[in-house]
């Protein structure tokens, strides 16, 4: 029998002789000795007898309900601490020994969220995977601390899975699916002449250490086109992470055509001969989502002969006789060849036909047939004028276009446009088809087909009433994900899709899918081009000199628009979503100059605002838009102070040769408020935190006493982990105006009292899993955290977190720093130095020498503090003597003293 005990010391003895089989064991303070025969435990500290009752409530709890033997097969299955979700019991060891049906299959583990009491070697609470039947297998690294949507492939077919729990500190716990790989999940070859290609699990999480090698061969006479709809691997420079290679051929000898990670300008790729290799690799660490292409056989034919005019995209293109819109020669011949993918078709629509007349079209002629030869149709033959030719719609993937002049008699010729869509029966390009939910849930508003001229604006509009759908928008089969997904769009929050400047990169089909948790629905919309380069307003000799620009606001906040044109008979006017807005001088003030004010703006307000500047002696008009967003404001109190996908650190800095080693690399995410000043010249020069949408606290100095700083040069950085790359995390953005920094009226350079200064960003924030607010709490918070050691109180901990100097004169840190450091009582504080100390001002830190204090550079980063799984905002990082010296601590800005000042300027 073996008992273990964590508490404020532990030691165990094992005695063999004497009282049959013993255990001495030291308890806070009294020792126990426990006979193994009589069951007795005497108290030899002179304190009595123990029973064994209460001596096993201090002993290792044994939970039947998590020692189990799980035969794994199909699906799998989860695991889950004790509990689950609430917290799991203290003194707890569970083990799950997984054995796979098929002995020759591959184990996996996808962990939907863990919280584990965290620590740095995980040697408290953990969980941990031995790759066998037994403790004595080979282990995986324990698991411990804040791990959410990560697959583990272990490559046994047998695991044991332990959990260990210790006396104290008690945490969510886990849930964990196990599985088996399908052999689906990893193709090896596809011969198809069309198909979807994945990484394992999509759209789930792919695993670590992954590697699969997929041929795609079709029919000798084709070659492959592939295009990625989804791509979202680990990023890295150059995507030395996880990735996936293409490779054009039948081997990794072949020429490489692409090694990609992410989405890129270029997700379209096509073989050059009728095999493409494709190569998917995931390293040990960081699971995404992954990716998912489909690849279709498409013919190997010269796509144009002749001397046609042809402008072609992935999906859609414009097609003209010979020197359209002058005169097309004359003995003239040219053909072109459209081929779609398998599973669609071709539309067609005519901008101009100007041709020979003739009865029969024999003399000069635009043949249109449908299929490849020699089993191809007619779709007609067009000669003469007609000014609104019928649009077409092929019935195979395959459109071969003639064009034929004779001799005599030349004309302007054709123009037409075409697409690529979907092979859907019940669909029209001229009409969107709405369908139903159980024919209880439908489209309240679907989006129209246009034609657009290049450059103009257009807003396509799709809602539904169903109560838990979200809509999501798809170009040509390509999501559109972020606010802007590709020059000239933008998606808007009321799910409207705004073209903001009409080009031939964005005609095509979109897509407004209703996502529901019952299924997806979709209408489509088509938008073309119109016919003509340009929208023509050079005639026009309107000249903006202010244009309104997309801005965001809060709920609340005082918008402006501005919009200025030179000329003397120019009147200005706006219009919101199309429609003239008028100045109610409640809602909207339209200033005789142009600009426009809303003093308080409302969900209701956004959209796209266009100024429009009219000449009345010239007749002409010129228009500029912008897209005004209106952005609810977030619950602060409930979402501040909470990590979610980064635990911080509670360890207690070590002692090293008489020395402190406290500052250590932070987990990505644990701190979710920390702030970087950047500037071009001064790099990383401070630190802040983020308090909601638009403002961030930082220290005053760190505007005041840098010489020649420029407010305009500076880059606010948020979400940042990673010192010297940016990250697919990470938001930037800079600050409004001057007036933008708020530096407190009492501020002191010399003394560096009242060192704090609020600053409003240029842009609002988007909070994320790894951007979000810190909390400020109340005064009588702050005060009972500040109260230190005085008057026999207990000493306080604080976290200090910046990329500052790991130590006077010595390097930046590449990584997030955190050091834990005691809060000191203020007569010490006062005795430390010679410099001034106000009541504005508290000090932390330790007596001994520390590497990893705060230092140069950590200015005006936070001093945070826990409260109910909760961080506060306590100081700020202001003023100290050196780095980390002995007798010496850092000062910091007690912010507790300001909360009401801080709270009214974010309110203004």
């Amino acid at each position: 029998m073996h008992f273990t005990f964590r508490l404020t010391e532990r030691k165990v003895r094992f005695w063999g002789k004497g009282c049959g089989a013993c255990i001495l064991v030291l308890l806070v303070g009294t020792v126990y000795l426990f006979d193994l025969v009589t069951q007795i435990c005497v108290d030899v500290s002179g304190n009595g007898e123990l029973s064994p009752d209460r001596l096993l409530r201090h002993a290792r709890e044994v939970n039947d309900e998590c020692n189990l033997t799980l035969t794994v097969s199909g699906n799998g299955g989860t695991i889950s601490s004790p509990g689950y979700p609430e917290k799991y019991p203290s003194n707890t060891d569970c083990r799950w020994l997984l054995v796979s049906e098929d002995p020759n299959a591959t184990l996996f583990l996808r962990i939907d969220t863990l919280q584990i009491e965290p620590d740095t070697n995980c040697k408290l609470d953990y969980l941990q995977v031995h790759l066998g039947s037994s403790t004595l297998a080979p282990a995986l690294d324990p698991l411990c601390g804040n791990i959410k949507d990560r697959v583990i492939k272990t490559n046994s077919s047998t695991l044991l899975v332990v959990f260990h729990s210790d006396p104290v500190y008690e945490d969510r716990g886990f849930s964990v699916d196990y599985f088996t790989q399908s052999a689906g999940d990893c193709k090896t070859s596809l011969t198809g002449s069309s198909g979807v290609i994945r990484s394992p699990g999509f759209p789930n999480n792919y695993p670590d250490k992954t590697d699969c090698w997929t041929l795609i061969t079709v029919k000798e006479d084709k070659k492959i086109a592939l295009h990625f709809d989804s791509l979202d691997l680990e990023y890295g420079d150059n995507c030395t992470f996880d990735y996936v290679q293409i490779y054009d051929g039948a081997t990794r000898e072949s020429r490489l055509l692409a090694q990609v990670c992410s989405r890129q300008d270029i997700s379209h790729y096509e073989s050059t001969a009728n095999n493409l290799l494709i190569h998917f690799h995931s390293d040990e660490s960081v699971n995404r989502k992954g990716y998912r292409a489909q690849y279709s056989a498409i013919g190997k034919r010269t796509l144009v002969t002749g001397d046609c005019l042809w402008e072609s995209g992935d999906n859609n293109g414009t097609i003209a006789s010979p020197n359209y819109p002058a005169h097309y020669p004359s003995s003239s011949n040219c053909s072109i060849w459209l081929q779609a993918p398998e599973d669609q078709k071709i539309f067609i629509q005519f901008d101009a036909l100007q041709l020979e007349i003739e009865v029969n079209c024999s003399y000069d002629f635009l043949q249109i047939n449908d299929g490849p030869p020699p089993d191809s149709k007619s779709m007609g033959r067009f000669c003469g004028k007609n000014s609104d030719p019928k649009n077409l719609t092929s019935a195979t993937n395959e459109v071969e276009i003639l064009f034929h002049s004779d001799d005599f008699a030349e004309f302007s010729g054709f123009k037409l446009r075409y697409m690529f869509m979907k092979n859907e029966s019940e669909s029209t390009p001229e009409q969107a088809i709405i369908k139903q939910i159980n024919g209880k849930f439908s489209f309240d508003t679907i989006p129209n087909n246009a034609t657009l001229s290049i450059g103009s604006s257009h807003m396509l509009r799709c809602n539904t009433r169903h109560p838990l759908a979200k809509i999501r928008w798809l170009k040509d089969d390509h999501f559109l994900a972020g606010g802007s997904p590709m020059p000239g769009l933008k998606v808007l929050n009321n799910n409207t899709l705004w073209i903001k400047s009409m080009d031939h990169h964005l005609a095509g089909r979109y897509t407004c899918a209703m996502v529901t948790p019952e299924e997806t629905i979709s209408v489509d919309a088509y938008i073309l081009v119109e016919s003509g380069a340009k929208r023509n307003e050079s005639s026009c000799g309107i000249v903006f000199r202010k244009i309104p620009r997309d801005i965001s606001y809060a709920e609340g906040e005082f918008a402006h628009l501005e919009c200025l044109a030179s000329g003397t008979h120019v009147q200005i006017s706006w219009e919101k979503d199309g429609q003239p807005l008028k100045n109610d001088g409640n809602r909207v003030t339209i200033l005789p100059n142009g600009f426009i004010f809303l003093p308080k703006v409302a969900l209701s307000d956004a959209g796209v605002y266009s100024c429009v500047a009219y000449d009345n002696v010239a007749n002409c008009q010129k228009k500029e838009s912008a897209f005004l967003q209106i952005i609810e404001r977030a619950p602060i109190d409930e979402i501040c102070g909470k990590p979610k996908v980064g635990m911080p650190s509670k360890d207690i800095p070590l002692m090293e040769h008489g020395k402190i080693v406290g500052g250590h690399n932070t987990k990505k995410g644990a701190y979710p408020w920390q702030v970087m000043l950047w500037e071009p010249t001064l790099k990383s020069f401070c630190g802040g935190s983020l308090l909601n949408e638009r403002w961030i606290a930082t220290a005053a100095h760190c505007f005041i006493n840098y010489k020649g700083l420029r407010w305009d040069r500076i880059v606010i950085k948020l979400g940042k982990h990673d010192r010297e790359h940016e990250e697919e995390e990470e938001f930037r953005t800079g600050i409004a105006d001057p007036s933008s920094i708020v530096v407190h009226p009492a501020y002191n350079k010399v003394t560096f009292d009242n060192d704090l200064a609020l600053v409003r960003l240029r842009d609002h924030v988007h909070f994320s899993d790894y951007i979000l607010p810190v909390c400020l709490g109340d005064r009588d918070l702050g005060e009972k955290f500040l109260a230190g050691s005085s008057g026999g109180s207990p000493i306080y901990m604080g976290t200090v977190t910046g990329w500052g100097k790991l130590k006077e004169f010595g390097p930046s840190p590449r990584y997030l720093q955190e050091i834990r450091l005691p809060i000191v009582d203020q007569k010490i504080c006062l005795a430390s130095t010679n410099y001034t100390v106000s009541r504005n001002m508290f000090c932390a830190g330790y007596a001994q020498e520390i590497l990893g204090d705060a230092c140069h550079g950590d200015s005006g980063g936070p001093f945070l503090m826990p409260h109910r799984e909760r961080w506060y905002l306590v100081g700020i990082v202001s003023w100290g003597e050196g780095c980390g010296k002995a007798n010496k601590y850092g000062f910091y800005t007690r912010i507790p003293n300001y909360l009401p000042w801080i709270k009214g300027i974010m309110k203004s």
